[in-house]
Order: structure tokens, then C-alpha cells, then sequence
């Protein structure tokens, strides 16, 4: 059975395409999945169309309808309740390494 997870994934992504300049970011990510590696693999594949790479999960959990997550991240939820298709990226947070 699908069900909709919460993916905390660590991104590399190519330069250029942050504003701050990095190229890793943190970011949640919302899709659906049976289980949390298929859900991963799902994210991997969607972030290789922009050559982007998956370098960790952080951590996976189901979204839990009665939760409350915030408003902006509430509203990305019901996005995505609404489509058995949805890959949706959080708000991104990046950062440098030194």
C-alpha cells in the first residue's frame, strides 16, 4: 500500500542553481512510497532529471494526517495528498563547506 512519507534528504546540486552559490542543501521531501528505500530511490531518480544527487536521508516517517507541521509545510502535504504522483521538495536550506 502507498503511503505518503517525509524524506529529510541531504542534496548536491550544481552550481548556479542555489541563489546563496552552495551547491548542498537540506530539504524535506513529500512523496509516496510503500516503504521508505522505495521512496528514496523515487527521490534519487526525480533529482537525477536536474543533476542533482541524493548524498543521505537524514531521516524517513509517515506523514500523519493529524499532525500539524506548520503552515507552509501543512499546505505541501495536502499538495500532495492530492496526487499519488507527487514529489514535492520542501523549503530549501543550504550550506558551504569550509
Amino acid at each position: 500500500m502507498q503511503r505518503l512519507w517525509i524524506v529529510r534528504s541531504e542534496i548536491a546540486v550544481e552550481p548556479g542553481d542555489l541563489p546563496s552559490g552552495s551547491t548542498l542543501m537540506f530539504c524535506n521531501v513529500i512523496t509516496w512510497a510503500e516503504r521508505p528505500e522505495d521512496a528514496e530511490q523515487k527521490i534519487r531518480n526525480y533529482l537525477a532529471t536536474f543533476h542533482w544527487n541524493l548524498l543521505q536521508v537524514k531521516k524517513s516517517e509517515l506523514a500523519e494526517a493529524d499532525r500539524d507541521y506548520g503552515e507552509e509545510f501543512n499546505e505541501l502535504l495536502a499538495q500532495a495528498a492530492r496526487n499519488p504522483d507527487a514529489i514535492i521538495l520542501g523549503r530549501f536550506y543550504s550550506y558551504k563547506t569550509m
